[in-house]
């Protein structure tokens, strides 16, 4: 975009009822709605598909057989033809980021990702995530080298994400966390304390949670609103903005609540007591 402005403020291109704004606006999109990209050494032979290209209204004016043409050399062409770039390039930046710390880097492996991740990352000892909503199986079966949590901060909570669920969902989910008869359907905090003391007892290297999935497990600080918890919704300019209806030091004070958490640390064993 930087490029195209630059040209037309060196050689103007005017417009009937257009002003410089608008007509810099049209020739961006031009220049977007297209499937192809030119090779810039090697223009007239080399091409390369545009990311999202099925977004274009070139592509929406191709007939069926080159659509799908096109689809087919967009996914090949992201993903497994780059692998070999993907993980020389994931080896070198690790390789630096290691070196310039001591802290222990985790690695987000969720969603789609290159076949070579889970190789790269255990290769350098790097733990990957493990939280139930999208690590399939129960959290006894979660490797040494990962981090086990409830949620993140770009999902809804614990409470927020079980109330969403499916009565075959939640079943599926309530038998990985070895829960006793049929799943309820809502995430008291005795199920909420259920599923963190689960998570702190599988075998990562690592349990990590949010303040509100905590909470979520003693009634006192217990959420009404579990929709209204979640920090980041991708996609949307509300980041961030969730504050706790608790202060820390409150916390610390509240011997019953610290005591309610030091439980569940032991009890799971992650403490040598």
């Amino acid at each position: 975009e930087a490029a195209v402005i630059d040209n037309l403020e060196r050689d103007p291109l005017t417009m009937e009822g257009m002003d410089k704004d608008k007509v810099a606006e049209l020739v961006i999109l031009m220049l977007n709605d297209r499937c192809l990209i030119r090779d810039e050494k090697d223009p007239d032979t080399k091409f390369y598909p545009r990311v999202r290209l099925w977004q274009t209204d070139s592509y929406a004016e191709l007939g069926q057989d080159w659509q799908v043409k096109l689809k087919e050399l967009h996914d090949s062409y992201f993903s497994w033809r780059q692998e070999s770039l993907f993980e020389s390039t994931a080896r070198d930046r690790l390789k630096h980021l290691q070196g310039a710390t001591t802290m222990l880097l985790t690695g987000e492996d969720m969603g789609p990702t290159p076949a070579c991740l889970t190789k790269v990352l255990g290769d350098h000892s790097i733990p990957g995530l493990r939280i139930p909503r999208v690590t399939e199986g129960p959290p006894a079966g979660y490797p040494y080298n990962s981090v086990a949590s409830s949620s993140t901060h770009d999902m809804s909570t614990l409470a927020g994400w079980w109330q969403s669920l499916s009565e075959d969902d939640r079943t599926r989910h309530w038998n990985h966390f070895d829960g006793r008869g049929a799943p309820p359907a809502e995430c008291t905090p005795a199920v909420a304390k259920h599923f963190v003391s689960k998570l702190l007892s599988s075998p990562s290297l690592l349990a990590i949670f949010p303040l509100q999935d905590l909470l979520g497990t003693y009634e006192e600080f217990s959420s009404k609103n579990p929709a209204s918890d979640q920090i980041n919704f991708p996609g949307t300019d509300h980041y961030w903005r969730w504050r706790a209806s608790v202060k820390i030091e409150e916390l610390e004070q509240n011997s019953a609540f610290m005591q309610h958490l030091k439980n569940m640390v032991v009890g799971s064993g992650r403490v040598v007591r």
